[in-house]
């Protein structure tokens, strides 16, 4: 009799190819913003993002209504194997299983790109399925990516503010001049008049020029020792093309103040390193901008300062991947953290 597990590897090859699918279409709709992004303003693309949202959440509560089987595949989306490991197939009933189990599939992309649904007689819900897992996955991007440019709509009008200021306070600074200018004329007058006119001079008053506004900083909640294990990390890893990073490097980083400006060696490694700090709350979830602002490290592809849109990329790259070898190392040493 056969059991249960022999069908997690059919399931999963069938899920794989799921992923496959849903990786292209991802990967030319994150693409697409980030080429618009290139030429527009950040107001321009928090409103375009909201759009595609509203576009991206309407998709889904149709899939879920039309669909109640796939919510199970929404509740599992963070585990490995989220069809496998969720409670889609036990509730789609025995005939559909069936199908699942025992109807081969081949994948052919150009096809499916023409018609989401030619699988669904034989692998049942198979078009919802990867309407869930792309738009789930697409909503997340949105997200992350708007609150990205929101935050460089916020830096933006501090330095417009700034400017206006400094504008403000060279015109009162005129304004003091000519009164100056006008009252040393009156005085020089009174002095060849008989009768000099009384004249009461006054100041206004002038605020002072606003500190200009500071870089962001990572806000960090690392300890020495906590430094010192991330250094053995970062070198047995090898994050930066730069060998033996010190532990005194890795303390002038977080206080955004490099002794060195390192070199990443493979930039979604390195974004998944401050990823993994951020959620586990030993950083600000504002990294990505703090990196960029402070011109903190160099990128692997490029002769030029990491910025916000690699960092943005490299992050939504490692989300889609399945996790191994230094990737999962590293989560695992990360979560370890604690413990130094």
């Amino acid at each position: 009799m056969e059991t249960q597990n022999c069908w997690e590897p059919v399931i999963n090859e069938k899920e794989n190819i799921i992923k496959t699918f849903v990786k292209e279409t991802l990967d030319s709709l994150e693409e697409r913003l980030i080429r618009t992004a290139e030429g527009a303003s950040d107001e321009y693309m928090v409103k375009l993002e909201e759009d595609e949202y509203a576009k991206a959440v309407k998709i889904l509560t149709d899939t879920y209504a039309e669909c109640p089987y796939v919510k199970h595949i929404q509740d599992a989306l963070d585990k490995p194997d989220f069809i496998w490991d969720s409670l889609f197939i036990e509730n789609i009933g025995p005939d559909a299983v069936n199908k699942w189990y025992r109807n081969p599939l081949k994948a052919d992309i150009q096809a499916f790109k023409k018609d989401n649904t030619i699988y669904d007689a034989e692998n049942p819900y198979f078009s919802y399925i990867y309407k869930v897992v792309l738009y789930e996955k697409y909503i997340k991007f949105l997200l992350e990516d708007k609150k990205k440019h929101r935050y460089l709509i916020e830096i933006a009008e501090e330095e417009r503010r700034w400017k206006e200021k400094q504008r403000e306070d060279a015109e009162t600074d005129a304004f003091i001049a000519d009164m100056e200018q006008k009252l040393a004329e009156r005085k020089a007058h009174a002095k060849k008049s008989p009768t000099p006119p009384s004249v009461t001079k006054t100041t206004p008053s002038v605020t002072p020029p606003e500190t200009p506004p500071t870089l962001p900083s990572f806000e960090h909640s690392l300890t020495d020792s906590q430094m010192d294990y991330l250094a053995g990390i970062i070198n047995e890893l090898h994050i930066f093309r730069e060998a033996d990073i010190t532990t005194e490097q890795i303390k002038s980083i977080f206080n955004c103040s490099p002794s060195v400006v390192l070199t990443s060696k493979n930039n979604r490694l390195l974004a998944h390193l401050f990823d993994q700090l951020s959620r586990r709350g030993y950083i600000t979830e504002n990294w990505q901008a703090v990196i960029a602002k402070n011109r903190l490290f160099k990128s692997s592809q490029k002769d030029d300062f990491l910025n916000q849109n690699d960092l943005s990329t490299a992050t939504n790259k490692v989300q889609d991947m399945d996790k191994d070898g230094k990737y999962n190392k590293l989560e695992v040493y990360i979560k370890n953290l604690k413990e130094h």
